[in-house]
């Protein structure tokens, strides 16, 4: 293992629910499985490393149709690597938090004694943007706009529990802010902690909650637009009223004298 590499890699459950996946699924499903299986490879030696650059030696074990499969479908850029979206998002995360520890590490050591000579940590912890590499005090969203007024999940965390999330937990947590948004996550974990005081699940019980939150609203959504088509349909199936013989009888004499007949 490479020394700066990440030894537990976080790989999304919902992998396979990617578009790219499933459009490479119906172009290719006999080749289906070994994409993933490739994709996979070289998605773990990307955390191992720590690194987007892959690695010539894996590549060349693999084969050349399933790299141009992967790369045709963008799961994979045009040097083989995972896209550097993707990277940022999982293994940057991890990396990001790493740097972020090693600066308030870094803060703590210099940090004066107090009056007493005793070396105090800052009483609050600094708050993380998910995109930047450094740590900042104001929450950013995923276009990088300052959100004014909104909770930063790693702040509730620590109010919630006393404890700085660290390693795993923090990019777990900076994941949340990302995917669903620091308000909702913010919200969410205060709901998980109402309920569960358990440090060990609250992160997952958190997005538990976020993902039915979101399912519920899309099959309100969906709901919503199924009555919306149905009223549609209604309308344009409306019975036509149809005129009496009197009625069309003075219609084309109307007719008949604008026409000069």
């Amino acid at each position: 293992m490479i020394p700066h590499g990440i030894p537990v890699a976080q790989i999304d459950s919902g992998l396979e629910g990617d578009p790219k996946f499933l459009r490479l699924r119906m172009k290719a499903p006999g080749a289906y499985y070994a994409a993933v299986g490739t994709y996979t490879s070289i998605v773990l030696r990307a955390w191992a490393t720590a690194s987007r650059t892959p690695d010539p030696d894996l590549l060349a074990l693999m084969d050349e149709s399933i790299l141009v499969l992967l790369r045709e479908f963008c799961l994979l850029d045009e040097s083989s690597s995972i896209p550097e979206k993707v990277f940022e998002k999982w293994p940057g995360s991890v990396l990001d938090a790493r740097a972020a520890e090693a600066e308030r590490k870094r803060n703590v050591r210099r940090t004066p004694p107090d009056s007493a000579g005793v070396l105090r940590s800052p009483a609050t912890p600094t708050l993380l943007s998910s995109t930047s590499n450094t740590p900042t005090t104001t929450p950013r969203g995923n276009d990088g706009e300052v959100q004014e007024g909104l909770d930063d999940p790693v702040a509730t965390y620590y109010s919630l529990t006393t404890r700085y999330p660290k390693g795993n937990a923090l990019a777990w947590v900076k994941r949340l802010g990302d995917t669903h948004g620091f308000t909702r996550s913010s919200g969410a974990m205060t709901q998980a902690w109402a309920a569960d005081d358990n440090i060990g699940t609250l992160l997952s019980r958190t997005e538990d909650i976020l993902v039915a939150s979101e399912r519920s609203a899309e099959l309100a959504e969906k709901a919503d637009e199924r009555e919306r088509l149905r009223q549609k349909r209604a309308t344009r199936l409306a019975p036509v009223d149809v005129p009496t013989p009197e009625k069309a009888g003075a219609i084309l004499a109307d007719i008949r004298k604008s026409l000069g007949r």
